[in-house]
């Protein structure tokens, strides 16, 4: 998770460079632990629109989700 988000508070930075924001302040959030028992809860595939599928999976307690032809991303609690 550290990655990621030191990774999107980087691409944010650059954004408010580029467009000289100078008030721009990124949300920051904080992740939080979920028992996986309800985790699991959320376990399964949603149709969002014909042909296109969100799959919601669990794995070594981590929710994680890949859409329909994208690449499989983490999911957090906050």
């Amino acid at each position: 998770m550290e990655a990621a988000t030191a990774s999107r508070r980087m691409e944010s930075t650059a954004i408010v460079r580029m467009y000289r924001w100078p008030d721009f302040k990124p949300v920051e959030r904080t992740a939080v632990q979920v028992d996986p028992k309800m985790l699991a809860e959320y376990v399964g595939v949603y149709q969002l629109g014909p042909g296109f599928d969100l799959a919601v999976t669990l794995e070594d307690g981590q929710l994680m989700t890949q859409a329909t032809g994208q690449r499989k991303i983490a999911l957090y609690a906050e």
